[in-house]
């Protein structure tokens, strides 16, 4: 049973009481069960969490697992599982090795969040040299770490709404905040220390990456910073290409001395930055992908447009046009007409 609760609450009875959005009892591979399904609001997502293709084959009877559509009706996919190597036994068109009750079939692209400056990290305050000192020289004892999660809350929403446009869940988050005085190159240097971390993760299998029949990677990476993360991104994006990973693109947000972060291998680079930014002074980067922030976003709330907020408007740029946040590569469209299920 799979019941949605929407955050909004109403007052009844002097209580608050939460609205049920939708709600589906399923049999175990997906198909929802005959008059025992509920649905207030066009809820978009269904079985397993993935996306619902309703106008393919009426109500809830495909979804998007990202890679592959599910038929839950037959439990077939439309095509091929790319781990179908590793379980010689199954069908590579099942959903979860056929046993949904205990396993899930998720998805596996890798989205890095690179933070930019935030007020007092470690204690060290940046108005005074001595102590700007002390936080350079933590820095150098220390080995740069990289999260699962938002741990420092920097994110708000602009995180989630990169995951959503992407179609990618499996994310790591780093920290660039460096003192006030700190150059390009010393935040690029950094961020190839995080990139050296990121590697190690992988060795360890403490992060997996998407592998074809041969073992070799096919998983793209996709890096979005924010202010003196920009520089610190491009350190990660130099090191995991140099260890023959794909950087598929990298979303530049207001950065930090953006003419002195040097040029990455990404297949795509997108500057989105306001001319009349006064904590970063923008120009646009070289080779990149220009998106201006609106005049009427560049106030003083926003420091001129350097507010992450204020960056929210990306994500109605159209498609094609500069600074578009495209949905990753393998993720196949929505189809125009039935796929064919082999």
């Amino acid at each position: 049973m799979r019941v949605t609760y929407t955050d909004k609450k109403s007052w009844q009875q002097i209580k608050f009481a939460l609205n049920v959005s939708s709600s589906q009892d399923y049999y175990p591979f997906g198909a929802v069960m005959e008059g025992r399904s509920l649905e207030n609001t066009n809820y978009r997502f269904g079985y397993g969490g993935h996306e619902k293709i309703d106008e393919v084959y009426g109500f809830s009877n495909l979804v998007d697992m990202g890679d592959r559509w599910l038929d839950v009706r037959i439990v077939r996919t439309s095509k091929v599982d790319r781990k179908a190597h590793l379980f010689s036994s199954i069908s590579p068109y099942t959903y979860a090795l056929n046993t949904p009750l205990q396993a899930i079939d998720p998805d596996g692209q890798l989205v890095i969040f690179v933070n930019g400056y935030r007020p007092n990290p470690y204690l060290f305050f940046d108005p005074y040299p001595k102590l700007v000192i002390l936080r350079t020289l933590y820095r150098f004892i220390t080995e740069e770490q990289v999260f699962k999660k938002d741990v420092y809350e920097y994110w708000g929403k602009v995180d989630n709404n990169f995951m959503k446009r992407i179609g990618d869940y499996n994310v790591l988050y780093a920290d660039a905040s460096s003192h006030g005085l700190s150059t390009a190159m010393y935040r690029y240097w950094r961020g190839m220390e995080a990139g050296e971390t990121i590697l190690k993760m992988i060795k360890s299998g403490e992060l997996k990456l998407e592998t074809d029949a041969n073992g070799n990677v096919i998983e793209t990476i996709k890096i979005v910073s924010h202010s003196q993360g920009g520089a610190y991104a491009a350190g990660i994006s130099d090191v995991l290409t140099a260890a023959g990973y794909t950087v598929e693109v990298e979303y530049y947000i207001a950065p930090k001395q953006p003419e002195d972060i040097p040029q990455t291998k990404a297949q795509r680079r997108v500057h989105y930055y306001s001319p009349d930014d006064f904590v970063a002074p923008q120009e646009p980067m070289k080779n990149s992908e220009h998106w201006e922030l609106p005049e009427q976003y560049r106030t003083l709330r926003t420091f001129g447009g350097h507010s992450l907020p204020a960056y929210e408007k990306i994500f109605e740029t159209k498609r094609g046009a500069e600074g578009y946040v495209a949905p990753r590569k393998d993720k196949p469209e929505k189809p125009k007409s039935k796929p064919r299920i082999e």
